[in-house]
């Protein structure tokens, strides 16, 4: 569930960001509906503090509608709400841990999770207490 929840995160960026190109925010509008409701799940983001829906942007932090911030996971773009998460030593950009986002073994999302360098800037993570 979380894999298709990052996979539909991915495509909402991509439609939001200013760097894509027209077609490419056409696909990726159409990804993102087709992932919004797989299996019969909700695939939306939850405040861990007042339950409200998290809103997707073009930014790495966003908020509820009671305006509490996230950062998103660099990684993933699944916001991060728990302490075991990874901060890059260069940048400061922050990553979901494998175990938070119950990555299967062999899928795509854990092995992009078990990266041990930033997306941004490739130098290493450490873990967040």
């Amino acid at each position: 569930r979380r894999s298709l929840q990052a996979a539909r995160l991915m495509c909402g960026w991509v439609g939001l960001s200013s760097l894509s190109s027209a077609s490419e925010k056409r696909l990726a509008e159409r990804l993102c509906v087709s992932l919004s409701s797989v299996g019969g799940h909700i695939l939306e983001e939850k405040c861990v503090i007042c339950g409200n829906p998290i809103s997707l942007t073009p930014s790495l932090q966003d908020s509820c509608g009671n305006g509490h911030r996230w950062k998103r996971c660099c990684i993933s773009l699944c916001v991060v709400m728990d302490q075991q998460a990874s901060k890059c030593l260069m940048c400061g950009a922050v990553a979901n841990n494998i175990v938070t986002l119950q990555a299967t073994p062999g899928s795509w999302l854990y092995s992009l999770l078990a990266a041990s360098t930033c997306t941004f800037c490739d130098s290493p993570f450490e873990q967040l207490l």
